[in-house]
């Protein structure tokens, strides 16, 4: 029935709170502060952008390298202890980010230009390079860089 459903639909087993955590611990953990802040604002854009949860965001194929079946340390998210203060560190980032924050100027995908460059043998993906140039960062996309990421707008 349709109570049935929208009842089986509200049911969680993992809080928002908590599956950013994992995403942003993952993806930023050896990032700075405003790395770490960044991923999480790209993480409630992508959401705002196409009416997703966070849930749909964050397992969509091939959006996050540590969500990919590639990757054999992916599991190491639901061992997270929240006692580690790298964790707390991502946790304060989420809810940084959820009250408002901008350090990442808007932007809807991140990434690691070097790291991704060697994966790929020199070339970044098309949402990422240089129309002309496939080696090149499209640096009109660029709307922020801490660390090792660069924040765009795509």
């Amino acid at each position: 029935t349709g109570a049935a459903r929208r009842v089986w639909l509200e049911m969680r087993l993992l809080t928002d709170d908590a599956l950013a955590t994992m995403v942003i611990w993952a993806e930023a953990r050896g990032e700075p502060w405003e790395g770490k802040v960044g991923v999480a604002e790209v993480l409630l854009n992508r959401m705002r952008q196409d009416a997703r949860s966070l849930a749909q965001v964050v397992f969509a194929p091939w959006q996050f390298s540590w969500a990919n079946t590639e990757t054999k340390w992916r599991w190491t998210v639901f061992t997270l202890d929240d006692d580690d203060p790298t964790v707390q560190e991502c946790q304060r980032a989420w809810t940084h980010a959820k009250a408002g924050s901008a350090l990442a100027g808007g932007a809807t995908a991140y990434l690691n230009v070097e790291l991704t460059k060697q994966e790929r043998h020199g070339t970044l993906p098309a949402w990422a390079a240089d129309p002309h140039d496939a080696h090149l960062l499209n640096t009109h996309l660029v709307t922020a860089q801490y660390g090792r990421h660069t924040f765009l707008k795509v």
